[in-house]
């Protein structure tokens, strides 16, 4: 705050009612809080207010509000299935995500040494995602759903992609010809 005739800086915190749950008072033309110990999740509100020796106050400086999220988001890989033997080599892979805060769902592919084969992002939950690689063999799903807080959580699978049909059968040499009694 600049005034020459500052005398404090109240900074106030309420929770997501709107009740007062914290004030602090500093004096000096910058004045800095940490409040600790909110261990609720939610949204709360600060604002601050200037005051001079006069009792003159400011506080015309705009409520902010920040979100409280230690909580991790749910993750359910619906499909595919663990195991699940495909013949295809485009993915559908379909995950939902419980979280109040949700950003964001991260698919991604890697193959049998771990390198990523193909990943992309939903912005909602429940929806399919297609998803191909270039080869088959033995490959892991997984979805990782992120929230705005930070906090994450992963589940994955493993599939077996099969997409060529067994080559033709060839008789041996030895073989009796058709229509031959053995």
């Amino acid at each position: 705050a600049t005034d020459n005739s500052l005398a404090n800086i109240t900074i106030r915190l309420y929770n997501s009612t709107q009740d007062l749950i914290n004030t602090s008072t500093g004096t000096g033309a910058s004045y800095y809080i940490n409040f600790s110990g909110l261990t609720t999740n939610g949204v709360y509100y600060f604002n601050a207010t200037a005051t001079d020796y006069l009792n003159q106050q400011n506080s015309s400086i705009a409520t902010r509000s920040v979100t409280i999220d230690t909580i991790y988001p749910t993750i359910t890989l619906v499909t595919p299935t663990a195991n699940q033997n495909l013949s295809n080599r485009t993915i559908t892979i379909n995950a939902t995500s419980t979280d109040a805060n949700l950003n964001y769902i991260n698919f991604t592919i890697y193959n049998s040494t771990g390198s990523i084969v193909n990943s992309t992002t939903a912005s909602t939950s429940g929806a399919n995602t297609l998803l191909t690689v270039g080869t088959d063999g033995t490959f892991t799903v997984n979805a990782t759903a992120y929230d705005y807080a930070g906090n994450t959580n992963t589940t994955g699978v493993s599939v077996r992609v099969d997409s060529l049909a067994p080559d033709t059968i060839a008789y041996a040499a030895t073989a009796e010809a058709t229509g031959t009694n053995v």
